[in-house]
């Protein structure tokens, strides 16, 4: 099992930089993760975490996994689609440590949070800064592990380039300038798409277009072919726009030609596809509800107001949600999967961990 603990990291680096970890805690006081890889299951030698049963890590990937598809490997990719997971997350996954009450939480970098932590849904807060989109929380909190748009991204891209094999990553961007002199336009997300695509190519994207194919609207794809299958989306990375819907799809609900899905409401939006409950408790019958139809639902376990709680985690799972993230120094663990599991919801029943990635 893998625990996420966004304060403790430095202990188990220090440790893969030497001779490496047992499957005991790790623990610091600096951000970080810790590695619970159950009863003498070792860090493999570049990284990735060895099984419950104790068996080495290998190829930096979890459970001896490296990267590359092919039916041998991954004999379920005709079979499970994309929203038939349970992946772990960070929100805010840029955040530096910071005095500021509410804020004292960190992560790593992004690239060591794919390779050793299994982290594979992220999210960034941009803001627009001299004609390019710079990344971190607020002017009173800047301290970012990674600074732009492009930044971020390439350290996601170079990544993926040496683990071809993963499932793809999902990344929430976040427009921000609430506070901001420089507020960001509509015209400016035109300048966001080109930043993206100036680091990850087009094919190497799963969009909207690629989902509706030839159908009229997104919802009506989803709900009726489903999403694209793990083998058709390995590679690849899907980015989700949390809020400016309207000014994002700039008056088209259809979301042609655009790179990141629109945040749904209820699901009777032409472009529903991707939705966000942030409070999974007393919430789980829409979770399920959304996850039944189709949809794509991210969660938090903790951040801002939301403390942890094994509560909330369960509500969470139970319901089906399909992304879970958060940013604080709590335990989170992802029972069953590592870096994804089946999804209790809406995966087939032939459907196991290793499957996935």
């Amino acid at each position: 099992m893998f625990t996420y603990r966004p304060a403790l990291a430095a202990a188990l680096l220090s440790c893969l930089a030497s001779v490496g970890c047992s499957g005991g805690d790790a623990t610091d006081t600096d951000t970080g993760f810790e590695n619970v890889a159950g009863s003498g299951g070792d860090v493999g030698p570049d990284g990735g975490a060895g099984g419950s049963d104790g068996g080495d890590g290998g190829d930096g990937m979890p459970g001896g996994h490296g990267g590359g598809t092919g039916s041998e490997e991954y004999p379920l990719d005709d079979l499970l689609r994309i929203n038939e997971i349970q992946t772990e997350g960070t929100h805010n996954s840029y955040h530096k440590w910071s005095p500021i009450p509410l804020l004292t939480y960190g992560h790593p970098p992004l690239d060591e949070q794919l390779s050793l932590y299994s982290v594979r849904q992220f999210e960034l807060d941009v803001h627009w800064e001299g004609g390019s989109f710079s990344v971190f929380h607020s002017f009173a909190d800047k301290p970012s592990t990674c600074t732009s748009l492009i930044e971020c991204l390439t350290i996601l891209k170079t990544w993926s380039n040496g683990n071809p094999g993963h499932q793809p990553l999902f990344v929430i961007i976040e427009p921000k300038d609430d506070l901001d002199i420089s507020k960001i336009k509509k015209e400016h997300f035109s300048v966001m798409e080109d930043e993206v695509l100036s680091v990850w190519p087009r094919d190497l994207i799963v969009t909207p277009d690629d989902v509706r194919g030839v159908h009229p609207d997104l919802r009506t794809a989803i709900t009726t072919d489903g999403w694209p299958t793990l083998g058709e989306a390995r590679g690849k990375i899907l980015f989700f726009m949390l809020n400016r819907t309207d000014d994002y799809l700039d008056g088209d609900p259809s979301a042609a030609g655009r790179l990141f899905f629109p945040r749904g409401e209820d699901g009777s939006e032409p472009y529903a596809g991707v939705f966000t409950v942030e409070e999974a408790q007393g919430k789980e019958d829409e979770i399920r509800r959304l996850v039944t139809e189709g949809f794509i639902v991210r969660t938090r376990y903790s951040g801002g107001d939301l403390i942890y709680s094994d509560a909330r985690v369960e509500a969470a799972l139970r319901g089906g949600a399909q992304w879970l993230s958060g940013d604080y120094e709590q335990d989170f663990s992802l029972p069953d999967g590592l870096p994804s599991r089946c999804n209790p919801v809406n995966a087939p029943p032939e459907c196991f961990a290793e499957a996935i990635e």
